[in-house]
């Protein structure tokens, strides 16, 4: 992607795009929370919010450097990692490759380089977070220069929670996750993003 002055957008630019959509779309729940009723349709919101901010950020170029897609599978250092499908890639298309093997033979291109994968779990009242954590957990020793990870969380929070800081624990806990990977290994800990989100709900 070019910005203005004509040079490449950078991956910590580009988190930055990332950031002004996650607002976007903590606006939009807000505003309007039937927007948002599945993961599917979280992930659609995101990617349309992130093409926005790309936009804006590249001068509306019809060509920017870096696109968005969903459900890529992302092949870590040449190697076969099946389970490295994020819900949302952004990448350079100049770099898709097409996949001459059958291991993953519904995806035509594969994907190894510069990136920033986002992985999005959406949580009802009442579901553990432990699915939160294997999105950080299958992505360990994974992550490199050219590979970042966001995993973004929606939380359903009550109008009228029992616990005053339900959104607060919940929230705590998911920073602890990604604040865990970062110390396991440590030199991922600037390549390793995360943020809540969270949907009042009025809970029957």
């Amino acid at each position: 992607m070019r910005q203005k002055n004509g040079a490449f957008m950078e991956l910590s630019e580009l988190k930055l795009c990332i950031d002004t959509a996650l607002d976007s779309c903590q606006k939009t729940i807000e505003k309007k929370p039937i927007v948002v009723w599945s993961e599917a349709d979280l992930e659609r919101l995101l990617a349309n919010c992130i093409i926005k901010s790309i936009c804006e950020v590249s001068n509306n170029s019809p060509e920017p450097e870096f696109t968005v897609h969903t459900q890529i599978s992302h092949y870590v250092d040449g190697k076969k990692h099946p389970d490295i499908r994020p819900d949302i890639l952004l990448l350079k298309e100049k770099d898709l490759i097409k996949a001459i093997d059958n291991y993953i033979p519904y995806k035509k291109e594969k994907y190894e380089g510069p990136s920033i994968a986002i992985e999005l779990k959406y949580l009802h009242v009442g579901d553990g977070i432990s699915v939160v954590e294997h999105d950080f957990t299958k992505w360990e020793s994974k992550l490199d220069d050219n590979t970042w990870l966001y995993v973004v969380v929606l939380l359903d929070v009550p109008r009228n929670p029992r616990n005053r800081n339900y959104y607060a624990d919940k929230e705590a806990k998911i920073y602890q996750q990604r604040d865990a990977m970062g110390k396991k290994f440590p030199s991922d800990s600037n390549r390793i993003y995360s943020k809540v989100l969270k949907k009042i709900i009025d809970k029957k």
